[in-house]
């Protein structure tokens, strides 16, 4: 949501769960409405008139916060995987 607000947009947060989550930890939350368009359906914002618009600004926004800038060190075993040798299981 900081993301959003950085470049104006107004979005709010809606405490929503569906039933069968078992998951009650505060970052599964819910979602984000956002505010896109006006009454007579002239976009709010016309550098992101859409919600495609809307998420690749935050692709590009959301790597570049604060608190994700620390974990950049973990991300370094995704991009090398291990190889595995051998053939594995026989069925």
């Amino acid at each position: 949501m900081s993301a959003l607000y950085s470049q104006g947009i107004k979005c709010e947060l809606e405490y929503k769960k569906y039933s069968r989550e078992r998951s009650n930890e505060p970052f599964h939350t819910g979602r984000v409405r956002v505010h896109l368009k006006n009454d007579d359906g002239t976009p709010v914002n016309p550098n992101y008139p859409t919600r495609k618009s809307i998420m690749y600004l935050l692709a590009d926004l959301i790597p570049k916060l604060k608190t994700r800038a620390s974990k950049q060190s973990g991300d370094q075993n995704i991009n090398n995987p291990k190889k595995d040798k051998g053939k594995g299981k026989r069925r």
